[in-house]
């Protein structure tokens, strides 16, 4: 039978037990938790209200909130409120998406370049470096003006609605994984001198088995803390794409491409403006507390 105080002293209790002090990141953890779920269930709280979010109305245009729209209706005559919650499903899994993408190259060019060291280090570093040194916002919209037909995509794909969702999770994950790429190198470098990675070397086990069996499950948490933290950079780059016209195409609904629309009505009706606006900084904030929270847990030297 296990020792009851070896199993309250386990690394995960122990990182739980951090988590809980840090108060800021359990409110963002619960906060983003009840905006993931409304935004899951967004189809069904639409269908409970009795609107249609798509549906345009010129006769109700920026209307105030009343009891069939709670917060009033947009230019269009379309329920705010509903196309908040669906624009909060295209932010939110383009932010998960595309971060969970960006770490899982990162991973990868991290983890070889830790484990083989030598020149493949070096030309992997000296790419990282350079990917880096890139001016991101200009490279990225560049990336997000290019014409899809013109380099072979059909025009069923290039046409479609959800291209312009894949396009920004294609784009972050090919300029955002640097972060993640340093930190699984530095991590490597130290745990293949660990003994439980030579006693695999000895045993005969392969390069691929000892990266991946031995080696990766101790990098998941850095990991974690790193993709929690990228989430809410690449919410933001998203609504900056959006809001240029490069990211999210209408009429699909995000955070950004509804300040898009809402920056000529500012004086109109503010809080077409307001809305997306505050729910963008909440959501970065949150993820950012969270990062935090979670990096305090991780660390073996904080206090228990």
């Amino acid at each position: 039978m296990s020792n009851p105080s070896m199993r309250s002293n386990s690394p995960f209790l122990l990182a739980m037990r951090r988590f809980k002090r840090h108060k800021l990141a359990i409110a963002s953890f619960g906060l983003l938790l009840t905006m993931i779920v409304l935004v899951i269930f967004a189809p069904f709280l639409e269908q409970m209200l009795g609107v249609d979010g798509n549906q345009v109305n010129l006769f109700n245009q920026k209307s105030a909130p009343s009891a069939e729209h709670w917060l009033g209706t947009d230019e269009l005559g379309r329920d705010v409120l509903v196309r908040l919650m669906h624009g909060g499903r295209i932010s939110l899994f383009t932010g998960l998406i595309a971060a969970l993408a960006a770490a899982t190259v990162g991973t990868v060019v991290g983890l070889f370049a830790g484990y083989f060291g030598g020149r493949l280090d070096a030309i992997l570093m000296r790419f990282t470096d350079s990917v880096i040194a890139l001016p991101l916002l200009p490279l990225l919209i560049v990336l997000a003006a290019i014409d899809l037909k013109k380099i072979g995509l059909p025009d069923s794909v290039a046409e479609s609605d959800m291209v312009s969702f894949y396009r920004i999770i294609v784009i972050v994950a090919l300029v955002g994984w640097t972060t993640v790429a340093r930190l699984v190198r530095g991590a490597t470098l130290s745990l293949k001198e660990r003994e439980f990675v030579m006693a695999a070397e000895g045993v005969g086990a392969s390069h691929m088995h000892i990266m991946f069996k031995h080696i990766f499950p101790n990098l998941i948490s850095p990991i974690i803390v790193a993709v929690t933290l990228s989430v809410g950079n690449v919410i933001l780059l998203e609504s900056v794409l959006s809001f240029l016209g490069l990211g999210i195409q209408p009429p699909m609904p995000s955070w950004g491409n509804m300040l898009t629309n809402a920056q000529e009505l500012i004086w109109d009706a503010p809080m077409l403006a307001v809305y997306p606006g505050l729910l963008i900084f909440i959501t970065v904030i949150s993820f950012n507390f969270l990062g935090d929270g979670l990096q305090d847990a991780f660390d073996p030297k904080a206090e228990v």
